[in-house]
Formats: C-alpha cells, structure tokens, sequence
C-alpha cells in the first residue's frame, strides 16, 4: 500500500533585530536573528555591515526554524546594518536588514530609522522655525498700519 501526501510550504522569513537600547554601549547590545520555513541543515546567519563582521550563525533545525544571536562587535562612528540572512526551501536568499547609528564613543544613537536632521552647514529648525513666524508677525503688522494709514489720508482727502 503506498502513501502520498502534499506538503505545503510557506515563505521562509527570517527578522532582524537588536536587543538592546539607544544609549547603550555598542558592545553590550546583542544582536537576534529568527528565521521560519528555512532549509533544515543550511546556516541562518547574522552579519554587521559597514565592515563586514559576523555576529552569530546557526544550522537551521529539521522543522526549518533557527534563532541566532551574538555580542554586537566595537564598531567605528556612523550608520550600521544588521543583516540576517538565511536559505529558504527553494534554495534562494532571504534577508531582512535593521540599520543602527553609533557615535564617536561607540553609543547607539538611533535603531531601525535615522533621525532626520538638516545638513551640517544648514540651520538649526528650531531657529528656522522661530525666524519664520517673526517674519509672519512683521509683515501682518506693517499690513495693519499701511491699512490704518490708507484709511486716515482718506477720510482727511474726502
């Protein structure tokens, strides 16, 4: 008697992240990489970019899931990428990334999405802002005389 059955498949995924929080020291941040409908046997793993350096790698377990994680390495000032990178069944790549700023004393400054600030050469936005409004103010104010002004040559002509 023979058996057939179907298996079915999901897409593998794998997810990026870092386990720890803006103002920590690089160093004592680690980073965690899970992977679901992976290749059993093939190796999830888990680089920082910048420099390439590894940060952790695991053989995928026969129900194809894996977990890998490791110490973040000292990483010089500048935006930084976690990559987690694993084999999906069908034998391609499958990625996800998580960007990560550090400063010059090796602190993570921002995780996932970089602040949004105006070129080194641009204004502070508070003060753009501040400037802005002074500008409304000024010229609703000359508005007002030149109006008071129009109206009391006129009723003087008339």
């Amino acid at each position: 008697m023979a058996t057939s059955a179907t298996v079915v498949a999901e897409p593998a995924s794998v997810f990026t992240q870092i386990v720890g929080q803006v103002g920590d020291v690089v160093t004592t941040a680690s980073g965690r990489a899970s992977g679901t409908w992976l290749r059993p046997g093939t190796a999830l793993t888990l680089t920082v970019y910048s420099a390439p350096q590894g940060v952790g790698s695991i053989p995928v377990r026969l129900d194809g899931t894996a977990v890998a994680t490791g110490t973040l390495p000292a990483l010089a000032e500048g935006t930084h990428h976690l990559v987690a990178r694993g084999t999906a069944l069908d034998g391609t790549v499958v990625e996800d990334s998580l960007a990560f700023g550090v400063d010059e004393h090796g602190i993570i400054v921002w995780i996932g999405t970089a602040p949004r600030t105006l070129a080194g050469t641009g204004a502070d936005i508070q003060e753009a802002g501040m400037l802005a409004v002074l500008w409304l103010i000024t010229g609703a104010s000359l508005l007002v005389i030149r109006r008071r002004f129009v109206l009391r040559r006129g009723a003087v002509l008339a």
